[in-house]
């Protein structure tokens, strides 16, 4: 079975997860990151609301679409400062 490792630069591990998608989840749930956050634009060099990159309000965006949005887009440009990591668990006994 594969598990997503999910750290956080200044806390270390702070959780696993089944999916890429579930880990943003997890981030979002445990209020680790939200809409209302800024990012770290690696092409500017500058860092940049969440909202004001999406071209929505903060409440207004969900959690649904702002996990979309991560997943699609956060990765190459943007930097959260969360990284992620799969895992192989063994089960052999």
């Amino acid at each position: 079975m594969k598990v997503i490792t999910i750290s956080e630069e200044n806390h270390g591990l702070i959780g696993l997860a089944t999916s890429f998608k579930a880990a943003w989840r997890f981030i979002l749930e445990n209020d680790w990151f939200s809409a209302h956050d800024e990012l770290w634009d690696t092409y500017s060099g500058e860092y940049v609301c969440v909202s004001d990159v999406i071209g929505k309000n903060a409440e207004d965006i969900t959690d649904d679409e702002l996990i979309d949005w991560l997943l699609k887009e956060a990765g190459a440009r943007y930097d959260t400062c969360f990284t992620f990591s799969t895992k192989e668990i063994w089960g052999v006994e």
